[in-house]
């Protein structure tokens, strides 16, 4: 009998030694559930610079599982990621049902899901406060658009917005957008436009040369891959663009203001440390807003280029009315 339980400790004993050493930087193993795939130059690519850093820096193993935007991906590469890895970071809103179904079953491992909030023990989530930046690209929209002699804008006072699909965390970038807009000009119109999917570049470039054909000549795409028609819209057809998530100006340096920044990766990379330093709180939800550089806008060479001097100052004291409280800009979620 003794002999039994003596086989039983040290058997127990392994299988919990396993799981702590897995928080070791040497053992540990993150894997990064995509709904898409790699190549975007947005959202997804953001994301996947925080794995990048964090094997680097930190010395944990990454992987990258892509679900290629089929739903029949999203629960073996669920079940695979929580299988073999003790963190599994999900980016995209069409993996919430899949998440809360397999979480469950994987007690032991810890989940980081992007840009929303999923009640689930285990599951940690990170939001962000995209209005905050996207309130700062309506108002350089604005504030150019109606600017006289400045290149590639028209007399008319209308600016575009490009989604990729119609839900809340793309609608919060929409109420920022009109905000910043309306902040300097309320009589300022802004067409909308969604793609119905983060893949589809065509479309959207038909949504944004329809948009500038009713005068827009500042546009904003917030749509992941296809988002990329939106900028080579603005290229064929002279008109300004601003890109989204990941610094984009380096894809059309004539054509691109600037870009609105989601810091995906800091958020990655940042929880990432915390499991290994201790600091990890599963379930809590993380906030990144302009304040402590979750968003903001992209102060690239290429928008020091395209932006005059004094509407990038404008824009910088505007980040400070944001930060102190003195403009307190609308959210998507003050409805729900």
């Amino acid at each position: 009998m003794k002999k039994v339980v003596v086989i039983l400790s040290v058997t127990l004993l392994f299988m919990f030694g396993m799981y702590s050493t897995a928080l070791s930087a040497s053992h540990m193993k993150v894997a990064l559930v995509i709904a898409g795939e790699l190549g975007d130059k947005s959202f997804y690519d953001s994301s996947y610079q925080g794995l990048l850093k964090a094997e680097k820096d930190l010395g944990i193993y990454g992987k990258v599982l892509p679900c290629k935007t089929d739903p029949a991906n999203y629960m073996p590469q669920m079940i695979a990621a929580s299988t073999n890895f003790d963190m599994v970071v999900v980016v995209g809103y069409e993996l919430i049902d899949t998440l809360k179904q397999v979480a469950p079953q994987f007690p032991k491992v810890d989940y980081i899901y992007i840009d929303d909030v999923v009640k689930a023990g285990q599951v940690t989530s990170i939001v962000f406060k995209q209005n905050e930046s996207s309130f700062m690209a309506g108002a350089l929209a604005a504030t150019l658009t109606e600017r006289k002699g400045f290149p590639m804008v028209n007399s008319q006072k209308v600016i575009g917005f490009v989604g990729g699909e119609d839900y809340s965390v793309i609608r919060d970038f929409l109420i920022g957008y009109e905000q910043g807009a309306h902040y300097i000009d309320p009589s300022i119109k802004v067409l909308t436009g969604y793609v119905g999917g983060w893949d589809d570049p065509a479309t959207a470039k038909e949504i944004a040369l329809d948009q500038f054909h009713h005068g827009a000549d500042i546009i904003f795409q917030v749509a992941g891959g296809s988002g990329l028609g939106v900028i080579d819209a603005a290229k064929q057809a002279h008109f300004w663009a601003i890109g989204v998530d990941s610094p984009q100006g380096y894809l059309a340096p004539n054509n691109i203001l600037t870009s609105v920044v989601k810091n995906v990766g800091n958020a990655v990379y940042d929880m990432i440390k915390a499991k290994l330093n201790g600091t990890y709180k599963r379930g809590t939800i993380y906030t990144y807003g302009i304040a402590n550089n979750g968003v903001g806008l992209s102060y690239s060479s290429v928008m020091l280029k395209n932006v005059p001097a004094d509407v990038i100052q404008n824009l910088i004291q505007l980040r400070t009315q944001i930060i102190t409280g003195k403009i307190k800009v609308k959210s998507y979620f003050d409805k729900k």
